[in-house]
């Protein structure tokens, strides 16, 4: 593993608004909180009632709405781009939303990335409940490739249920953001067409951080042109990821992809204090790899050789790769009580000098395939290949860990609350005896009587797969014949039914 090198620089996008924020006075009334309408035909002039709505750039500029305001997004599309000067305080965080039973679109037409859809400078503020988009068909990366969709630099923010495709990255969740969150998005068909030589584009979540704790959690992203989540390059700590599902990401660059779903590499700086934990991944299946890093499914240190501090790694389920995981180089990790599936090996070490593989928590996991090139090589430790008894003699791990050879076998069903909206949740369905349909038992996200629906998040606009009245225990899903979302100016990839799919819950 120490042979393959990351040779592409991944600087971050320079923004042309980089500097304003130092050269901004905030000039917010500190007045009462104010509930603000802001509509796609508003105009600057307007008092911002919901009579008489300001446009979306006024509403941001946060000269009306002190801390604790509301600022509501009327449906519709509000072309931007736009810059968030809006600022709340630890009290009394503002907040951004779409209007309720509205679809509120904060869209672009941007033919180069100097420039995000929504550029997030204010601190603690909220951004919820609305669809970020970019509409320029061009897919190519020469002579620019598309622009960000939410470029995040505000301390102390959060982004919580919003839908964001066909921008560039989808979020750039820089350093500037420190102890901000990423929760509950739905991310798809981002980037631009990345090669061999090029491969910045397209990313759902980039992150960056030195100071305070970034999370990460219960996102959706798929079937972008880069990397799921994209934690790169210096400076890189103190970072969560909680419950995120990621699959299929790099799959729409072609026979560059697909990357790997989640990427941790300091690259010449040391990582630390990174935690995966409780998240789903799946690749489909992949018959001739590229043999190089990216075709693994989850890469963690591993795109250049310095020492990194701690990872943890834990209670995940990993579908796919060539192998699972690339570990590079960490003084400690805690790899424990996680099932990963693959078919291709499930992991590729390499330790530090003067740290011994016996060093590490690394136990009750479960693995579940094999390898279809060779059955001896499952794992790889410093260059060495063991099947899965030699890989416990040699390395003192997995001690109480099973390897159950072969395809799992029946359901694997997921269900997950939101935690910002008691009437949402997510599902993901793995459906190894490839049936049409699954059972799903929903008694945790819905009461008996409730009215719901379920969407299928590969085409989250569409027509529901299930609606009705909740009647208790079980519900029927159907994995098969279920539509993927085009990309602008690009095709759809195949549907990744009925081995697998993912789903929204929503309480009516």
């Amino acid at each position: 593993m120490r042979q393959i090198h990351y040779i592409i620089t991944h600087t971050r996008v320079l923004i042309v608004l980089a500097a304003v924020p130092a050269l901004f006075v905030w000039s917010q009334a500190r007045g009462v909180a104010a509930t603000i309408y802001a509509a796609p035909n508003g105009k600057p002039s307007n008092s911002g009632a919901i009579a008489s709505p300001v446009d979306l750039a006024t509403a941001l500029s946060g000269r009306l709405s002190p801390p604790g305001s509301t600022i509501y997004l009327r449906g519709g599309v509000h072309k931007g781009p736009f810059v968030s000067f809006v600022q709340g305080s630890a009290q009394a965080p503002v907040t951004v939303l779409g209007y309720p039973g509205e679809r509120a679109v904060v869209s672009a037409d941007l033919a180069q990335a100097d420039y995000a859809v929504l550029n997030v400078y204010g601190p603690w503020t909220i951004y919820r409940d609305f669809e970020v988009t970019d509409t320029n068909p061009s897919r190519g990366y020469s002579p620019y490739f598309r622009p960000m969709g939410i470029q995040a630099q505000g301390p102390n923010t959060k982004f919580i249920n919003l839908v964001v495709h066909d921008v560039g990255i989808a979020f750039g969740f820089w350093k500037e953001a420190v102890d901000s969150e990423i929760y509950g998005n739905i991310i798809y068909n981002c980037g631009t067409l990345n090669t061999m030589s090029d491969k910045r584009h397209g990313h759902g979540i980039y992150v960056q951080n030195a100071t305070g704790t970034k999370l990460i959690r219960d996102n959706i992203i798929f079937n972008n042109f880069g990397w799921g989540i994209h934690a790169y390059q210096s400076p890189m700590t103190n970072i969560v990821l909680d419950g995120n599902i990621l699959f299929n990401n790099g799959i729409l660059s072609g026979s560059t992809g697909p990357f790997n779903n989640i990427l941790v590499s300091g690259f010449e700086t040391p990582t630390s204090g990174i935690v995966v934990k409780n998240n789903v991944t799946y690749r489909m299946p992949r018959a001739i790899p590229n043999q190089v890093f990216a075709d693994a499914d989850l890469c963690f240190g591993c795109t250049q050789a310095n020492t990194n501090v701690d990872l943890t790694v834990e209670d995940n389920y990993f579908v796919g790769g060539l192998p699972s995981m690339l570990i590079g180089d960490w003084q400690k990790v805690a790899l424990n009580r996680n099932t990963i599936t693959a078919f291709a090996g499930f992991a590729a070490i390499a330790t530090p000098a003067g740290v011994a593989m016996a060093s590490y928590s690394w136990n009750s996991n479960t693995y579940n395939g094999g390898n279809s090139y060779s059955s001896a090589a499952l794992f790889a430790l410093n260059q060495t290949i063991y099947d899965f008894a030699g890989w416990q003699r040699s390395s003192g791990a997995d001690a109480r860990s099973q390897f159950v050879p072969g395809t799992p076998k029946g359901a694997k069903v997921f269900v997950r609350a939101n935690q910002y909206d008691p009437t949402r949740a997510h599902v993901v369905v793995f459906n190894w005896d490839l049936l049409d349909t699954v059972d799903v038992d929903l008694t945790t996200v819905l009461p008996v009587g409730a009215s719901f629906e379920i969407r299928n998040v590969q085409d989250y606009y569409g027509a529901p797969v299930v609606s009705g009245t909740y009647s208790g225990g079980k519900v029927v899903i159907s994995l098969t014949g279920l539509a993927v979302s085009t990309p602008v100016g690009w095709i759809a990839p195949a549907p990744t039914g009925p081995e697998f799919n993912a789903f929204i819950v929503q309480r009516k």
